[in-house]
C-alpha cells in the first residue's frame, strides 16, 4: 500500500518540483559538511523500479538540479530500500550490503561514505517529514512507536528526547504508562537529573 502511495504521489508532480524538492534536502542534510570533494561533480540518484532518477551537481556550495547523460558518481538503489530508510543506521546498514550501491569515481564514493557516517539523525528525520509533506501525503513509518517501543529503538540523543517528552505529555492522563516510558529513557540516559527525578517522582505517586 505505501509504495503504491509513493509511486502515485510522484507519478503527480512534475519532475522539476521533484527535482527542486531532492536539492533542497541534500542541501539540508550536508550542509555545514566538508563537501570540496564534490566541487563541480555531477551526481546521479537511481530509483530502479520506479524507473527514476535526479541528477544534480554541487557547485557554488549548493546542490542544484542538472540536465545530464554523464556523472560522476550514481546512487543506486531499489524502492523497497528507499522507503525504508528510516535513519543513519538503516542508510549505512544498506551501504554495507550493497542495497544501496555506490558507481563512479573512487574518491567521491569514499567520500560520500564518509558523510553518510556524519550524517545529523534530526536533520534526517525532519527531511523525511518534509519530502512526506511534499508529496501531500500522511508518513506512516513513524520511527517510535510509544506502545512497542524498546530499549534498542533508541538510537540516539533525539530518540531519548522523544520517549521523555512522551512521557511528560502522558503524565496525567496514564501515569503507569509514563513511568514506563521514562524508565526507558532512563536506561538509555542513566545520568539524565531530570529524567531522573521524574522517575522517582512518578514511583512516589504511584505508590500513594
Amino acid at each position: 500500500m505505501k509504495k503504491r502511495i509513493i509511486s502515485t504521489a510522484l507519478a503527480l508532480t512534475p519532475s522539476t518540483l521533484q527535482n527542486k524538492a531532492i536539492c533542497k534536502a541534500l542541501n539540508y542534510i550536508f550542509t555545514q559538511h566538508e563537501l570540496s570533494k564534490f566541487n563541480h561533480k555531477i551526481v546521479n540518484i537511481k530509483v530502479n523500479e520506479l524507473k527514476k532518477n535526479w541528477t544534480v551537481i554541487y557547485q557554488s556550495s549548493t546542490f542544484s538540479p542538472i540536465k545530464s547523460r554523464e556523472f560522476n558518481l550514481e546512487v543506486n538503489l531499489d524502492f523497497d530500500t528507499a522507503i525504508n530508510l528510516k535513519d543513519k543506521g538503516s542508510i549505512l546498514g544498506a551501504l554495507q550490503t550493497g542495497k544501496i550501491k555506490l558507481k563512479g569515481d573512487d574518491e567521491l564514493i569514499i567520500a560520500m561514505r564518509g558523510l553518510v557516517s556524519n550524517l545529523d539523525e534530526k536533520r534526517l528525520n525532519e527531511v523525511s517529514e518534509r519530502l512526506f509533506s511534499f508529496l501531500r501525503i500522511k508518513n506512516e513509518s513513524k520511527r517510535i512507536d510509544i506502545q512497542t517501543v524498546i530499549l534498542s529503538d533508541l538510537k540516539n540523543k533525539d530518540d531519548v528526547d522523544f520517549i521523555r517528552d512522551a512521557a511528560l505529555k502522558l503524565e496525567k492522563a496514564n501515569l503507569p504508562k509514563a513511568l514506563s516510558l521514562m524508565l526507558l529513557a532512563q536506561q538509555a540516559r542513566p545520568k539524565g537529573p531530570f529524567i531522573n527525578k521524574k522517575v522517582l517522582q512518578y514511583k512516589a505517586l504511584l505508590t500513594k
